[in-house]
């Protein structure tokens, strides 16, 4: 049986094989969550054998940590700028970069939702390029500058714009229902941070 699964394995296409797989466990994990999705549910729809998924990624862990890689890899998103000319500059980067990714891919939004469920959702979060944390440079960039209030830390202030988009991306609040709410919501944004942390 092993030297049938080997077999299997070595001749099919790896590349083909592990873009079904990707792209499988994403409309499954973005449908029931990363807990009620099992490996052998995505070999089923995929219609390839079980052991595939950990010959590609080593375990379901993995394979939702490729998954989410693979679907930001899609949208070709810009690293944000390590030393930003500006503040204002800094968040208009930063917020194209999380409002309008998750609303180009509604899987990769629904992936996020199911991952804060999740018991194990800190070590299920892996980096990647809207990550806040890749917010820290350019903020010290422009504390170092004196462009900002530098009373605050960088994380400080990541955490509270990354919680005021989020309230846009993920929560279903009634106001952003009507017409041109997230641009309204966006300008108050970007006018109250500049007051609030411009030096």
């Amino acid at each position: 049986m092993r030297n049938m699964t080997n077999k299997m394995i070595k001749t099919r296409n790896p590349v083909k094989t592990k873009l079904k797989l990707l792209k499988t466990a994403a409309k499954l994990f973005a449908k029931q969550g990363f807990a009620a999705t099992s490996t052998l549910q995505i070999a089923k729809a995929a219609d390839l054998n079980e052991a595939l998924i950990f010959h590609y990624f080593g375990s379901k862990a993995k394979l939702w940590e490729a998954v989410k890689l693979h679907l930001f890899a899609q949208l070709k998103v810009p690293a944000i700028h390590p030393e930003p000319e500006s503040f204002e500059f800094f968040l208009e980067q930063a917020i194209h970069q999380r409002v309008y990714v998750y609303q180009q891919s509604q899987e990769l939004r629904q992936l996020m939702q199911w991952q804060k469920l999740e018991k194990n959702a800190m070590q299920m979060k892996a980096g990647n390029v809207i990550a806040p944390k890749n917010w820290f440079v350019p903020l010290r960039h422009l504390q170092g500058k004196k462009m900002i209030r530098t009373d605050i830390a960088p994380e400080m202030i990541a955490i509270w714009l990354t919680g005021s988009l989020n309230i846009m991306i993920f929560d279903q609040v009634t106001y952003f229902k009507e017409a041109d709410a997230y641009e309204r919501y966006l300008q108050m944004l970007k006018e109250g941070f500049k007051k609030i942390f411009l030096d």
